[in-house]
């Protein structure tokens, strides 16, 4: 009984090897290609944190980036963090945040475009003296992608409000709606009910609270508090009408 022969071993040719060889390198110099920009980025955003003082503010923000593996989205936490910062430190009248942290969220975005976190912060980030678009639609895109998270929606909606008197007429049920939608929480109901007096007018903000009696109730106070008559009375009329029992049918003849 004769062995049967060993599986004889056929090297490739010269033009595989090579060709597999190139692969191998480029390969390695998109990976060191990546490893570079990963490092540039992380030293552009923790520049423009330490320049606008979060590093030395909120330090475990900065910590928590540096912690996270992937750059665009380290970026993306510390933009919104510098967002939050400037509102924090200035309060509700800011000047349009300055070019650096919308250039960070738009690296993020670069790296990760379906990110709905990531274009609340690109609405957020918008001059509010450029165009409308530049809000307008990446913070739409967000409630669409994330309709249960009333952050994205009370964003957009204080954005309709200050914009209300030059949106387009054909854009105006809708941001109404989004306000409506908006006033059921009790946080933006506080800080944008009387704003809104201011560029809605009284009827108009009336007529956009939403049928929920916490809510309305909530604007009453606040209407009170804050001594806007006119639109209190107008309130009255509204709920008083609601709670109205419906007349009784006539009987037919």
């Amino acid at each position: 009984m004769s062995a049967s022969p060993l599986p004889r071993f056929i090297s490739l040719r010269a033009g595989p090897r090579r060709g597999l060889a190139l692969l191998c390198v480029l390969l390695l110099l998109l990976c060191l290609a990546t490893v570079a920009w990963d490092a540039v980025d992380r030293r552009s955003w923790s520049a423009v944190a330490r320049d606008r003082g979060l590093a030395r503010r909120h330090p475990a923000i900065i910590e928590t980036a540096k912690m996270i593996d992937e750059s665009d989205a380290a970026g993306l936490v510390v933009a919104e963090a510098l967002l939050d910062d400037r509102q924090a430190l200035q309060g509700s009248q800011l000047p349009d945040p300055p070019p650096e942290i919308r250039e960070i969220v738009l690296r993020g975005i670069a790296g990760r475009p379906g990110s709905a976190y990531g274009r609340v912060l690109l609405g957020r980030s918008a001059p509010s003296s450029g165009g409308m678009t530049l809000w307008m639609k990446p913070l739409e895109l967000a409630v669409t992608a994330a309709p249960g998270l009333d952050l994205v929606t009370s964003e957009l909606a204080g954005r309709y409000i200050v914009a209300w008197r030059s949106l387009p007429t054909a854009d105006r049920p809708k941001a109404a709606a989004t306000i409506r939608r908006a006033f059921r929480s009790p946080a933006f109901l506080r800080t944008s009910l009387v704003p809104a007096l201011g560029t809605l007018g009284p009827e108009l903000t009336v007529r956009v609270l939403p049928e929920d009696p916490a809510t309305l109730r909530g604007a009453a106070q606040i209407f009170q508090e804050s001594g806007q008559v006119q639109a209190a009375e107008l309130l009255a009329v509204r709920m008083k009408a609601a709670s109205a029992p419906p007349e009784a049918s006539r009987p037919k003849d």
